[in-house]
C-alpha cells in the first residue's frame, strides 16, 4: 500500500495530483470530466479506497493498485443530488 501518499487537487482544476511525499516525485495525474473539481477527499480502509466529494453533486469511490505504478480504478459512485434522474 502507499502509506506515503499526498493529493493534491486544484481550483478551478479537474486534476488530482498524487505525489510520494518520501522520494519528493509526481506518481499521478489523474483528470476528473471536464468542469467537474474535487471538492473534498477522504481515504477509506487503510488507503485502499479513495473517496472524492465534488462540485457536481457525486462522491466518486476509487481503489488503488500498484504493479510498477501507481492505479487508480472507478469501483462506484453516489449521486446526492435532489433531482436524480
Amino acid at each position: 500500500m502507499f502509506h506515503n501518499l499526498l493529493v493534491v487537487g486544484g481550483a478551478y482544476s479537474n486534476q488530482l495530483y498524487f505525489f510520494s511525499y518520501e522520494s519528493c516525485h509526481l506518481l499521478l495525474v489523474y483528470s476528473l470530466a471536464p468542469d467537474v473539481e474535487a471538492t473534498a477527499l477522504a481515504f477509506l480502509n487503510g488507503f485502499s479506497l479513495l473517496a472524492v466529494a465534488t462540485n457536481n453533486n457525486y462522491v466518486l469511490f476509487f481503489r488503488f493498485s500498484h504493479q510498477q505504478n501507481l492505479q487508480l480504478t472507478l469501483v462506484g459512485y453516489v449521486n446526492l443530488s435532489h433531482d436524480q434522474q
